[in-house]
Order: structure tokens, then sequence, then C-alpha cells
């Protein structure tokens, strides 16, 4: 096998990989320089590199759970605040420790004391560089008690323009229903292809009860094409086959 076939054959995997394998981005609403905030320290205890996001900052080559560069861009259009008080891991007084326990299973990867514990009100941001060939499963964690409404609304659009396609509207309680209790195990996830351009636009807002809308964690995760494992497995073998 020539060079040139050898060099093709290695890009054509390492392509598909990514896609193959699922790729996950993590994102932490909150670092140690925002108010009241924590930065998720990288790795985490299950190995995985996050993103920790400042406010209103132009975020620039989001990584990958593996801590690798996938060219994925966010930035801010709109925020209210940020906390950590009265969030889903406070001492005594209401203010955020993350360190404590009380993160439920039900959280998955987004159950990191840091990136859970501190939270944007009412954000509404765009994810740019997607591949508008793929489809992705944004998984959203909000939790946050004693607000003016007890549930998060969260629409993942097409785009951030006039004319964008509402992809999915999830609703989550961020608190129980008598809102004394924050959300420490739910989570509200949907499948989704970026528009056009390689865009998703996250829109928070309060749930129907009134409120402000609250986001601690999100991740986002490439569905594998279909094909994709078994064209990953060709491309082996070929390999293989041209060794021997």
């Amino acid at each position: 096998m020539t060079t040139v076939r050898k060099t093709l054959i290695a890009v054509a995997i390492g392509s598909l990989a990514g896609a193959a394998s699922g790729q996950l981005i993590l994102i932490d609403f909150g670092t140690d320089a925002t108010f009241r905030g924590f930065s998720v320290p990288g790795p985490d205890t299950n190995g995985n590199s996050w993103n920790s996001l400042d406010s209103f900052v132009f975020n620039t080559n989001l990584v990958d759970s593996t801590g690798a560069g996938t060219g994925v861009n966010l930035g801010f259009s709109r925020l209210d605040g940020t906390d950590s008080f009265n969030g889903p891991l406070t001492d005594g007084s209401g203010f955020g420790d993350p360190s404590l326990p009380g993160l439920g299973a039900g959280l998955g990867e987004l159950a990191v004391g840091e990136a859970a514990v501190d939270y944007f009100v009412n954000p509404r941001f765009d994810i740019f560089n997607l591949d508008p060939s793929l489809q992705y499963e944004v998984t959203l964690y909000g939790g946050r008690k004693f607000g003016d409404g007890n549930t998060s609304n969260y629409a993942i659009l097409s785009d951030n323009s006039g004319s964008a396609t509402t992809l999915a509207s999830l609703d989550l309680d961020h608190a129980n229903a008598g809102n004394f209790i924050a959300n420490t195990d739910s989570v509200v996830s949907a499948i989704v292809t970026p528009g056009g351009g390689g865009t998703l636009t996250i829109d928070v807002t309060g749930g129907a009860d009134g409120g402000a809308g609250y986001l601690n964690a999100l991740s986002i995760r490439v569905i594998p094409a279909p094909g994709s494992a078994a064209l990953l497995g060709l491309g082996g073998l070929a390999i293989a086959r041209r060794r021997r």
C-alpha cells in the first residue's frame, strides 16, 4: 500500500472514530471567577474533562471529555445572573459547597459537584461549528430552590435567527413543588440536528409557573451515524489485510 493510500485511510478512520464513539462535550456554567462560582478541576473523578464557562465570554474550541479540542465554539447573547446560592449543594446558610454529597445517579456524567453547584440565570447562547450532517443528544440540568417559580424551560433552536425552528422545548422542575428542595437527580434531553450552518441556540427561561430559568450543567453527545462503527471496523480490516 502506498504512503498516500495509508494516509487517506488513516484520515478516514480518524474522522469516523469521533462519530462512532459518541464524542462527548461537558459544559459547566460557572467558574472560580464568576460570582460564588466554581470551576471543575480536570479531569473530574470520572476521568472526564470539562469546559467551565465564564459569563459573557466567547468560548472557543471547547474540549471533549478526553481533553481534545473539538473546534466547537459557544457565545452568550443573554444572561441575567450567575450564582450558587440556594443551589443543589448548599450549607446551612444557603451558600454553595461542591464538596457536599447529594447528587443523584440520574444526572449521569453531570453529577460532579463543581459542575452542579452553580448556575446561570436565563441564559441564551449559541453553539457553533457543529456538524449539520450529524445528530446530537443535548442533556440539560438545572437545580435551584427558593425562587419565584420551580420550573425551567429549555428551548433548543436551529439557529439564532428570527426565523429559527424550535427543535425541542423541554421543561424541568429545578425545585420541588414547594420550591424548598432543589433538583439533584433529574435531567432533560433531546436528540437534535443543528441548522445548516452547524449552529444550535439554547434559550433558557422560566416555565409556565413564572419565575426564572436555571441551567447548571449541559452535555452534548454525538449520536453515531448509522453504519459508522461498521465502516470503522472495515477500515481496520483493510489495513490488517494489506499488512499480511
